[in-house]
């Protein structure tokens, strides 16, 4: 008999994301003074704490102490319109319209840079608090049959650490840091089935390929429900390097490397079902092999699944390395800025979960193929300076999308996007700097066509995304 697996759900679970400012789940908002042009330039601007993190090569720059405070809002939108088939396809399509995002995620940020000298020699020491990764999605209240696609999926982490630059010559200096980064993960997936009768026809049976070719006759679904909510969370360490070259006070550039973190994930899943997934049903049929001379009558068994359980669960999960590459040149009144970055996605190419089935007390390990691949994004900025305290953002950009059509799915429904920011920022003194941004991020119309646990709906339509993205940040110096 086919075992339903809390596992393969919790796989499929933990790459969930709604539309952010950078690739699948990863966002840029670690730094709200750089969201008014998109980002752009982020590694060579080098103008105010924050690049304690983004690079800390940059910290030379800085004459005297910083602290800088900051917090972006995201507000994620994810339209999809398709048609479902629950229960591995046995139950009738239906027609289905759902919304994902829909909420506001906040995303706090803080820098603290300390620049000092040892013989001459310029250095600096600083400490950041970001997150790096941010998603959400819920296609609504509980009982919709989209819920078998997708229900809720929730991603949230924070990195904090240290950092330290030093001047090798006038002009090239180097920095580096160590993080910790903490990672909390909030996953249901399932749904809600009336009674029906469903009209029979060709399925296709996860884990039995060779049943590709099966039919089943008419019958009736009994109705009943199954949920599997899932939390987990993860710690891991990684650490950034940063080069930052300056030209001329005018022009520079500037590389920082972030290296891939490997996380340890802790956590439950729970599983509750009634009616037909509890009791289980059996679903008749015929199976055709080798062009249809054996034809031998089947019998299916969908569950039983029990009763409601509750397990531990723990994995190892790595996230990928990136690399951001800037440029940075003022001219009169402009500033001018630019950013390519390259993630190494392809590090992602299946996960593997060892826990206990969904049905008894064995333990398993499932996989799930990904197939991600590596991206890059391309962001360009400029500032106009209206006078010595006021000073107007622009910026745009284009991020690539680690998922293809194979692996794409309702809780990462991820795809090429376009960046256009805006922002101000304003010295109230020369000591005290704000920066207010907003950024709309337009996710290219994708679709979706795959096999969803649990039990194998069949999910197939036309996603639409977007997000506003709102920030602000004070910088004080001391």
């Amino acid at each position: 008999m086919k075992k339903i697996t809390v596992a393969s759900v919790l796989m499929l679970s933990v790459l969930c994301g709604g539309e952010a400012s950078a690739s699948a789940f990863q966002i840029w908002e670690q730094d709200e003074a750089g969201l008014g042009n998109a980002h752009a330039g982020g590694a060579a601007e080098a103008n105010n704490a924050s690049t304690s993190w983004s690079n800390p090569a940059g910290m030379i720059r800085l004459d005297q102490p910083e602290f800088s405070m900051g917090a972006a809002f995201i507000y994620p939108e994810v339209e999809f319109k398709g048609t479902v088939k629950p229960v591995y396809g046995i139950l009738g399509e239906k027609n289905v319209e759902g919304q994902g995002g829909k909420k506001i995620l906040p995303v706090p940020n803080m820098h603290f840079v300390y620049p000092f000298k040892i013989n001459d020699r310029k250095m600096a020491v600083g400490f950041s608090v970001v997150s790096v990764y941010d998603s959400f999605t819920n296609y609504g209240d509980r009982g919709d049959v989209l819920e078998f696609a997708s229900d809720i999926a929730s991603v949230k982490s924070i990195n904090f650490g240290p950092t330290f630059a030093l001047a090798v010559t006038e002009k090239l200096s180097v920095g580096f840091g160590v993080f910790g980064s903490y990672s909390y993960n909030e996953i249901s997936q399932g749904g809600v089935l009336p009674a029906e009768n469903y009209p029979g026809g060709t399925i296709g049976y996860p884990g039995a390929p060779w049943l590709a070719s099966a039919t089943v006759d008419p019958g009736t679904f009994p109705g009943g429900s199954v949920y599997i909510d899932n939390n987990f969370s993860g710690f891991g360490i990684g650490g950034q390097l940063g080069l930052l070259y300056q030209f001329t006070d005018k022009t520079r550039v500037g590389m920082t490397y972030f290296s891939p973190v490997k996380y340890h994930y802790n956590g439950t899943s729970r599983r509750t079902s009634t009616g037909a997934f509890e009791n289980g049903f059996n679903v008749n049929g015929n199976i055709k092999a080798f062009g249809g001379i054996i034809n031998l009558p089947i019998t299916i068994p969908i569950g039983p699944l029990g009763p409601d359980k509750q397990i531990d669960t723990s994995f190892n999960w790595t996230l990928p390395e990136y690399v951001v590459l800037s440029a940075f040149h003022s001219y009169k009144q402009f500033d001018f800025m630019a950013t390519t970055t390259w993630t190494h996605w392809s590090r992602i190419q299946s996960m593997n979960v060892k826990t206990l089935d969904g049905v008894g007390n064995n333990e398993t390990t499932v996989s799930l193929p990904e197939n991600f691949k590596d991206t890059f994004s391309v962001l360009l900025g400029m500032n106009y300076k209206l006078n010595e305290k006021f000073k107007v953002k622009f910026g745009t950009g284009y991020d690539m999308s680690p998922t293809n059509d194979g692996s794409r799915n309702l809780q990462l429904p991820d795809s090429n996007r376009i960046m256009f920011a805006t922002g101000v920022e304003y010295a109230f003194h020369p000591d005290t700097i704000f920066n207010l941004g907003y950024m709309y991020v337009y996710a290219v119309p994708t679709k979706v066509n795959y096999v969803a646990p649990p039990l194998g709906t069949k999910v197939r339509g036309d996603v639409k995304a977007s997000a506003h993205v709102l920030g602000a940040q004070m910088t004080l110096k001391f």
